[in-house]
């Protein structure tokens, strides 16, 4: 493949990025790990933006300045993550796909969202015993004791979600869909199919594979030329043609010797 007719490094970091955003809801399939770190990337950097956009206008000193854009900051905010939930959701899905786990495992994140609600109902019952009763609800101090406790569990649990999402994935296809990074037929030699049809497939792939590198070999110059004709080697300096050898005259036939009759053949071996 030609150098610019290959995918840039720069149109595959964007490509990886938004990729969440064009398969919206897509809980099928799988993502590289790549994928899922660049749209974690993607999205830190949206919120530094709109962070650092809301601290300049609340630190302008203009009243009118500072309501605009930190009401346009605070809506974009929430505006942007309300839009990231389901495609995260969905990217954890693919990953654990990629890696041959059921999307199931997504319920490991269960003890977070669990001690998000026990903590605000135990917050809301503080509030309102500290308003109507004048001291605290124990029954709100048992809802924050379980959030904390939710909060524990919550955190190792995503840990090893995590752990999960920078796992390698499968290589070839697995029952979720294709190698996302090598996307092609499986050769693996690991492989557990033993049909006709995956060696036929496996013979084609490395039958292509061996035509393509046939036909991206340059051809082959020898150093050492050691053909007909030749007196010695005749070196070819990095792989640069040498000069053509010099005709050489072709020699004379061969002539039988004139007979001289004063030459007398010498005596037979035997008698005497």
């Amino acid at each position: 493949m030609a150098w610019e007719n290959m995918p840039q490094p720069q149109a595959i970091t964007m490509n990886l990025m938004l990729r969440p955003f064009a398969r919206y809801a897509d809980f099928k399939g799988r993502a590289r790990r790549l994928e899922y770190f660049m749209f974690g990337l993607f999205q830190l950097i949206v919120y530094i933006v709109l962070i650092v956009f809301l601290m300049l206008s609340v630190t302008s000193g203009k009243i009118g300045t500072a309501a605009v854009g930190g009401l346009i900051s605070t809506v974009g905010i929430f505006a942007f993550a309300a839009a990231c939930i389901i495609p995260n959701y969905a990217l954890v899905f693919r990953r654990l796909h990629d890696s041959g786990r059921s999307g199931w495992w997504i319920l490991l994140l269960a003890p977070c969202v669990l001690s998000v609600f026990s903590s605000w109902e135990g917050v809301m019952l503080l509030a309102q015993s500290a308003r109507y009763q004048g001291a605290p609800d124990p029954a709100a101090l048992g809802h924050l004791m379980r959030g904390s406790m939710w909060g524990f569990v919550g955190t190792i649990t995503q840990i090893v979600l995590f752990v999960f999402m920078c796992w390698p994935g499968n290589r070839g296809a697995n029952r979720f869909g294709d190698d996302p990074k090598n996307p092609g037929p499986d050769i693996s030699v690991f492989s557990d199919d033993r049909s006709a049809a995956n060696t036929a497939r496996i013979d084609d792939a490395i039958a292509r594979a061996k035509a393509e590198s046939d036909a991206a070999r340059p051809p082959h110059k020898p150093i050492f030329d050691f053909g007909p004709g030749s007196s010695g080697p005749m070196i070819n300096t990095y792989g640069r043609d040498a000069a053509p050898e010099p005709e050489r005259p072709a020699p004379p036939a061969w002539q039988a010797p004139a007979y001289d009759p004063g030459i007398r053949p010498s005596k037979p071996f035997g008698k005497r």
